[in-house]
């Protein structure tokens, strides 16, 4: 258990950072971008939030395989593009949820393009953290046991991180909504998801 323990306390740091990242990523893209909408923009019929999600989703798979990406075609700048300092990447990902938490509270983006552009830098950070974190805690240790148990321990900060973004998003989304309908009145601006379906209970020939 001492030497578990010891494990455990050398991988915190990097564990935590995997935490604060995984948490702003969540929340940004769960719950902050929720009341981001852009009627004037020809997204119709799929709901803005499926673009958002896409796009950030994207930004996850470059981000966790940019270094297998690398090495495959340059290998010697693979090591210089190691982030051995994952705070850094942290940082940047929890100042950008901060973005949009203001932009989901004035409204004041008003191109689609450009929330898109912050969903997907969004995601490469966040698989990037994850990539970068797995990596040093890889070579952390020489032992194949204690490395074994430091890599699945080091799931847990991205997995408690997604529990704790969604329990508070149920909260802060609703809140977000709420101020964008009642007190900036914005209408179908607060809407990025498609509120119903009528075509399922009422005539399906006159709501195709």
């Amino acid at each position: 258990m001492m030497e578990k323990f010891v494990v455990l306390w050398n991988i915190f740091m990097p564990m935590t950072y995997l935490f604060l990242q995984y948490f702003a990523d969540h929340l940004s893209i769960n719950s902050f971008i929720t009341p981001l909408a852009y009627p004037h923009k020809a997204l119709f019929p799929i709901s803005y939030f499926t673009y958002y999600a896409f796009a950030h989703n994207v930004g996850k798979l470059l981000g966790r395989a940019y270094l297998l990406i690398v090495s495959i075609t340059c290998l010697s700048v693979a090591y210089h593009l190691q982030m051995k300092s994952t705070w850094i990447l942290t940082a940047i990902g929890n100042a950008l949820m901060f973005v949009f938490v203001f932009a989901s509270w004035f409204h004041y983006v008003e191109e689609v393009e450009i929330t898109l552009a912050l969903c997907f830098i969004m995601g490469l950070i966040t698989e990037s953290n994850y990539a970068n974190s797995a990596l040093l805690v890889h070579k952390k240790f020489t032992d194949a046991s204690n490395r074994e148990f430091a890599l699945g321990i080091l799931t847990l900060g991205s997995s408690a991180a997604s529990y704790a973004a969604g329990l508070l998003g149920l909260f802060v989304k609703s809140y977000l909504t709420h101020h964008c309908l009642f007190e900036l009145e914005l209408g179908k601006s607060c809407l990025p998801r498609f509120s119903h379906f009528s075509g399922w209970n009422t005539n399906t020939n006159t709501h195709c």
